[in-house]
């Protein structure tokens, strides 16, 4: 009774200025949201890029350009690393679906990973060895010296097993480029000096 004693004291140029002006704000928001998606898509190496996109495609079984909450969990559980409908949501929130543009935009750690365990986990058995981990990385960015790679996996392998599953992956990403960066250049330091002492 309240919306509609309202919207009869509006004559129609009042709505329909408020419509034009809630039309251009909508615009307006879109248009900046497509800027951003455009600025994050070029900050993406190439390489990094098409290996990305390789592994979202594998991921997006209906070929939709959508990968949805079921294509995500009926893969994890096919790598045996299954997650519950609840380990999604505390991951996720309430997204239950997002192109690669997205996912790109979002960061989101979690889909960071699933990305990565699909594009490094050529055997499909779960986990990520370091053979694998450095195909991969070698795959996505040129010139990694062999001693870093090797620096970072152990970064990512926290129970030291010799292999990455998709919680430890989840972990890792979930540092944020600069912290895995500063962790990475402190090891790398401590690698250096070891080497000069012997």
């Amino acid at each position: 009774v309240f919306f509609f004693f309202f919207f009869k004291q509006k004559t129609a140029y009042e709505i329909a200025q408020r419509l034009v002006g809630s039309e251009m704000c909508i615009r307006d928001r879109y248009q900046r949201r497509v800027h951003g998606i455009h600025q994050s898509m070029e900050k993406v190496p190439p390489k990094m890029l098409a290996v990305i996109t390789k592994a979202f495609n594998s991921l997006d079984t209906n070929k939709d350009g959508v990968l949805k909450k079921e294509e995500i969990i009926a893969y994890c559980k096919a790598i045996k690393n299954p997650i519950t409908d609840a380990e999604y949501k505390a991951y996720m929130g309430d997204i239950t679906q997002m192109t690669l543009e997205e996912m790109i935009v979002q960061e989101k750690p979690f889909m960071q990973a699933v990305l990565m365990m699909e594009a490094a986990d050529t055997d499909k058995d779960g986990k990520i060895v370091l053979s694998e981990f450095k195909g991969f990385m070698s795959s996505c960015v040129e010139g990694i010296p062999d001693e870093a790679m090797s620096i970072a996996f152990n970064m990512f392998d926290t129970d030291h097993d010799g292999k990455i599953d998709l919680a430890e992956c989840v972990k890792a990403c979930g540092k944020g480029h600069q912290e895995f960066t500063i962790g990475l250049t402190k090891h790398l330091t401590k690698a250096k000096k070891k080497k000069k002492k012997k």
